[in-house]
């Protein structure tokens, strides 16, 4: 079992659809991401790939390089966007908890009679 998993109970990896905004323009991107925890520093690290068109390939080519990530109902996290590998898909970077972590929902205890 892995850090993350004893923290939030979900995979380290995620591969799905996910929201890329950069300068305030919502692009549907196909991700596919993992996740890690890096004791000495303390936190976690995560990092993989978007499928990448024209237009987010113009953006990048004209300097955008951060913005942020969103994964269904999830918070918008921070992104760094890295150089496109030989098949056109744009590295995403990121620390903290990745954008695919939903907090685990405690059972409540039933009403006292």
């Amino acid at each position: 079992m892995t850090h993350l998993d004893e923290l939030s109970g979900v995979d380290e990896q995620y591969a799905g659809v996910a929201v890329l905004r950069l300068d305030g323009r919502d692009t549907p991107v196909t991700v596919r991401l993992s996740a890690r925890f890096e004791p000495v520093e303390g936190r976690y690290r995560w990092a993989g790939r978007a499928e990448a068109g024209d237009d987010l390939h113009a953006r990048f080519r004209s300097g955008v390089r951060d913005g942020t990530l969103l994964i269904g109902a999830g918070p918008a996290v921070a992104v760094r966007l890295g150089e496109p590998d030989p098949w056109g898909r744009l590295r995403l970077t990121g620390t903290g908890l990745p954008p695919w972590y939903r907090p685990p929902v405690l059972p409540t205890a039933p009403d006292a009679p």
